[in-house]
């Protein structure tokens, strides 16, 4: 069985918590899944910030598309701004994650209470996270992840 998770944030309000997304990808794959973060996916962000902003909406456009396209899983961190442009007339990164045309489970993490969000499919399912996670709050989460997803796809 396919157990893949793509996870989903927002760049600009989580640049605190890069520590722990790394942390979290990590006891995934501990708990059998294929994981694509895109710190992982692209291997030198740096190169990247010197392309033009067309070339690299291309490319990140190609990468979230092989990304999600081999995904059972959004795990989106499901901040205040998720699933909003960072620019105006900008690309909409996390919506498009979200909204990923095959079907896939659907589950939010949540520091604090979750808030519904317009224009925004509702998640399948919801993981409450400490509002401010540390590296030790990864393994709970990824076990918390792991039996919800295994409960909404039949299990192991």
């Amino acid at each position: 069985m396919n157990r893949s998770v793509f996870i989903s944030w927002k760049h600009a309000d989580n640049k605190r918590n890069q520590r722990f997304i790394k942390a979290l990808a990590l006891e995934l794959v501990k708990c059998g899944f294929s994981v694509w973060w895109d710190r992982t996916a692209l291997t030198n962000f740096g190169v990247v910030d010197e392309y033009s902003t067309r070339k690299k909406n291309e490319m990140l456009n190609r990468l979230l598309r092989q990304g999600i396209s081999q995904s059972t899983a959004v795990l989106a961190f499901w901040t205040e701004s998720y699933g909003t442009s960072s620019k105006p007339n900008g690309p909409n990164w996390t919506r498009k994650e979200w909204h990923v045309r095959h079907a896939v489970a659907r589950i939010a993490m949540v520091p604090g209470e979750f808030a519904r969000k317009r224009r925004m499919a509702e998640p399948d399912q919801v993981i409450r996270i400490p509002q401010n996670p540390d590296l030790e709050d990864a393994v709970r989460v990824a076990r918390r992840f792991r039996q919800t997803y295994d409960l909404m796809k039949g299990g192991r």
